[in-house]
């Protein structure tokens, strides 16, 4: 049971990561061929705290009705998406209690 738990969170994790950055960068392209103004947020950005710098994600723009009608690519990931990224910290904490 435990290592199932386990892979179903490794499978999450890598898929959201997958396809977190395919729209990154599908965003940029459109960006560059100037189908969206310069002015769009970007999906990923670069935050810091007191233990360092790191790349952190606008969820409000990645929940939000405009990012999700850019396009045909957009309109089809972003719901996988918004279900995959927050089952992250359920299946990791299955995962935890399935190992105990």
């Amino acid at each position: 049971m435990a290592g199932a738990a386990w892979a179903a969170l490794g499978l999450d994790v890598i898929l959201t990561l997958i396809l977190l950055l395919y729209l990154d960068l599908r965003l940029h392209a459109l960006k560059q061929s100037g189908d969206l103004p310069a002015s769009t947020p970007q999906l990923f950005g670069f935050g810091g705290n007191v233990l360092g710098a790191g790349q952190t994600i606008d969820l409000l723009e990645l929940y939000s009705r405009r990012y999700r009608e850019i396009d045909t690519h957009t309109r089809r990931f972003v719901p996988v998406v918004r279900v995959s990224l927050p089952l992250i910290p359920v299946l990791l904490g299955l995962a935890v209690l399935a190992s105990a």
